[in-house]
Order: C-alpha cells, then structure tokens, then sequence
C-alpha cells in the first residue's frame, strides 16, 4: 500500500484573532520528508467581521511565501465572492470549487440503504409535507432518517424538524448521562438557557463564546454543569476555555 503523498493541518478558524497562519500550525509542520503538507483553513465565514480582512492578508501572504503548500479554505457561499475576468476573488490566487446539493439519485440510495423496505412510506410523507426539496441538504436528509427510524413518523415543516432534533438529543443525553447528572427534570430550562447563549453568540456575530462571557449572561451561568451535555462543546483554546453549538444551524435556530 502506497504511503499518502501529503501530511494534512487542519485548522478552525472560528476563534481566529489575527494571527499569523504560520503561527497556527504545529511546529516543524513543514519539516517531514517526502511530504506535500496541505493546509485546510475551515470556516473564513465564522471569522468575526472585524477580524476578517486581517485573515485575507494573512492567508494571502502565507499562500504568497510558501507556494509548494497545498491550501484549502471552506467558506458558506453567500460570504465569498469567486474570483472573475475582472476580479481576483475574495482571496487572490485561489480557485473557486462549489460543493454541489445531493442530487435525486444520491438522495434515493441513501434513503433505501437506511430505510430498506420503509424507504417507500418515507417518500410518502416527504411529499406530503412539503419537503421534498431540503432533502438536497445532507444536514436535513441524515436527520430526518435518523428522526424516521425512531420514530416512523417525521415533522411537517422546518420548525417541527428542529424542535424534534433538539427533543431527540436531550432525550438521548437523559439516557447516556443518566449517571452523571440527572437532566430530567430540567429540559425547559436547559433549551431557554440554550436559546439565550445563541441569541448572545448571534448578536456577537460569532459561533462560540469564552468562558468568562457565559458567566456574565444571568440565569446561564447557574446551569453551566448541565448546559455541558447539551448540543454544547467545551474546549480549551490556548489558556482560554470557549464553548459552541455542535452545528451552527442549531445556533441560527435557537437564536
């Protein structure tokens, strides 16, 4: 078996603060033998606006001083321009690739490879409820399967399908932390604590919040301990810890 040609860094750049990238990678990165290193940059949309044209010039000269490094950058469609016969793009010297929808037959083989014989009465009620068409996202069509295969039923619309997914998960999270924190009796006030801390994020025009910050909101602080086990993750970023939805569309939701 052929060993892999590149050494891939991956780097969130959600907590991005003006940094250099070189500075972002682990040290010697570029030092292993007979590798290509490839450094993916996940998330120029998540970088807070006034951080953000610092990040261009960063990426840019980065890209600029090391042109036998391979660069990828994930960025939502509707925060880059591509570049044209007039205009080098958001990020000069880049090329733009879209990631496509699921098409209809993608959608099919992945509904009968989950669903099997059910997979009919799915599509049934896909189409009665309208919903047909978000099934292109991978987001909805992984989790409204999930929500079938539990409950042989799924939402009729939008909201339903996120007050489901949101239900599902705590009831999950009762179950698998049962012996660590009772959450039972506290579902109403874990989702308008979590409505609060996205409100806070959304309002900060960003998809995590430091610690210190979550203290400062009132009625939040109290319910860190069982805010941990819920869409929530804690992680340390340097010396500071953060916290951030599991899925950026439970963020945009909630809030």
């Amino acid at each position: 078996e052929k060993e892999p040609a590149f050494t891939p860094h991956l780097i969130p750049l959600n907590t991005y603060t003006n940094q250099s990238i070189c500075g972002l990678l682990p040290e010697n990165w570029d030092k292993i033998p007979q590798k290509v290193p490839v450094v993916i940059l996940d998330g120029l949309d998540e970088i807070e606006s006034k951080n953000i044209r610092d990040a261009v010039r960063n990426i840019e000269r980065f890209s600029e001083n090391n042109p036998n490094v391979k660069m990828l950058i994930s960025c939502r469609n509707n925060f880059y321009n591509p570049e044209s016969k007039n205009y080098s793009g958001t990020l000069k010297g880049f090329s733009t690739y879209v990631l496509l929808n699921l098409d209809a037959i993608q959608i099919g083989e992945y509904i009968n490879k989950k669903l099997g014989v059910q997979a009919d009465y799915f599509n049934k009620i896909i189409l009665d409820n309208g919903l047909k068409d978000i099934l292109i996202s991978p987001f909805y069509l992984t989790n409204l399967v999930e929500q079938f295969k539990k409950e042989n039923n799924i939402p009729r619309n939008k909201i339903e399908i996120f007050d489901n997914m949101i239900n599902l998960r705590i009831k999950l999270d009762i179950e698998k932390y049962r012996t660590t924190v009772d959450l039972r009796k506290q579902k109403n006030c874990i989702i308008s604590a979590l409505e609060t801390i996205a409100l806070v994020m959304e309002t900060l025009g960003r998809n995590y919040i430091y610690e210190e910050e979550l203290k400062k909101i009132p009625n939040v602080n109290d319910k860190k301990e069982i805010l941990e086990f819920c869409l929530l993750e804690k992680k340390k970023q340097g010396n500071k810890i953060i916290w951030n939805f599991e899925h950026n569309n439970f963020q945009e939701y909630l809030a």
